[in-house]
């Protein structure tokens, strides 16, 4: 019998970005090149190398810090962007994300993160990338946003995270004023 794989949820990251060349993207064999500069924004870990499978509703109680007892660490923005390319054919319109960050935690660890990944364009995503006045934020499953993702970190702390494959699952959240900001849920194979 072969195994479906089963994910344990093992962190989450939240960025705001400034899209950089919104107004002159760069035209590419690839498609339209955008860069986003991420400005502020954070990375939380879950502390240790084991960690039990969770429930959507303990996920989002992590998150929301009504479960203190999880042992968390959090890694503040040092830099970090995202080259993404549009394409909008052939149909499905995609995005395709080449993103890279530098985060840190408060004992100046420095954790280095790779993401790639394809974002399929729906009209509400294209709203969002166009900065439409009636653009909404897209929570997690309202669309297609998965991202391989590589982690190296210099804490001791998080060491088990170096030789883990990791799966993110993101949103796109709507600030008033501030941008976009990338929200993603980090998952690795737990069997």
């Amino acid at each position: 019998m072969v195994a479906i794989p089963t994910f344990s949820y093992i962190g989450a990251a939240h960025f705001i970005y400034a899209m950089a060349n919104s107004q002159n993207p760069a035209q590419t064999p690839r498609g339209l090149g955008f860069y986003n500069n991420f400005i502020a924004g954070n990375v939380s870990l879950v502390t240790g190398p084991t960690y039990p499978m969770l429930s959507k509703d303990d996920i989002t109680k992590i998150e929301s810090g009504e479960l203190p007892d999880v042992p968390m660490t959090t890694l503040d923005l040092i830099s970090g962007g995202d080259y993404f390319y549009y394409r909008p054919s052939p149909a499905p319109a995609f995005l395709e994300q080449n993103c890279h960050l530098v985060v840190k935690d408060e004992e100046n660890h420095i954790t280095k993160i790779d993401a790639t990944g394809i974002i399929t364009v729906s009209p509400d995503v294209l709203k969002i990338i166009n900065r439409s006045p009636d653009a909404k934020s897209l929570d997690y499953g309202m669309m297609d946003f998965w991202q391989p993702i590589s982690i190296e970190s210099g804490s001791a702390d998080l060491s088990y995270i170096n030789s883990k494959v990791i799966m993110g699952q993101g949103s796109l959240e709507v600030q008033d004023g501030k941008g976009v900001a990338v929200r993603m849920r980090l998952f690795t194979p737990s069997n």
